[in-house]
């Protein structure tokens, strides 16, 4: 949270959500993606939209490597997700599994507007990868050997 769109009294800014290149239509993503989510599952479709602008406006400018809004990366895993599960509390945690690691948005807050079992999923998915960092740390540190 070391961003200065996010410091406290700055005014918010969103991610470009009209972002296209050569590859990406950010407009047709989305487009696609909420066309899957109402055609293959259950899940409340404003719920998921409520979840997309929140990660466009937490994550604001952030670009990715690529130059492309990083709230697309999120976006990305949420189709891949729902290719697979097409549970709310997944699909949900899979939109929102960065911003309580990377964003001001705690897991309170996603508990009250999506519920327990979506800030679940996101506590959950924040874990994994921190463990998964602290494991690729650990192992690209030289081994050392010890004689007696």
């Amino acid at each position: 949270m070391d961003k200065n769109y996010m410091q406290l009294g700055t005014s918010p800014v969103k991610a470009n959500d009209h972002f296209k290149n050569e590859t990406i239509d950010a407009q047709t993503q989305e487009q696609a993606f909420l066309a899957e989510v109402v055609s293959r599952s259950q899940v409340d479709v404003g719920l998921v939209q409520t979840a997309l602008e929140l990660i466009k406006w937490y994550h604001g400018p952030k670009k990715r490597n690529s130059g492309e809004p990083f709230y697309l990366y999120p976006l990305t895993v949420a189709q891949i997700v729902l290719y697979y599960n097409t549970d709310e509390s997944n699909i949900l945690g899979a939109l929102l599994h960065d911003t309580a690691e990377d964003t001001p948005m705690l897991l309170l807050h996603i508990a009250k507007v999506f519920g327990t079992e979506t800030a679940a999923v996101v506590n959950t998915v924040t874990h994994l990868q921190a463990s998964r960092e602290v494991s690729t740390k650990s192992s690209s540190r030289p081994k050392r050997t010890y004689r007696c």
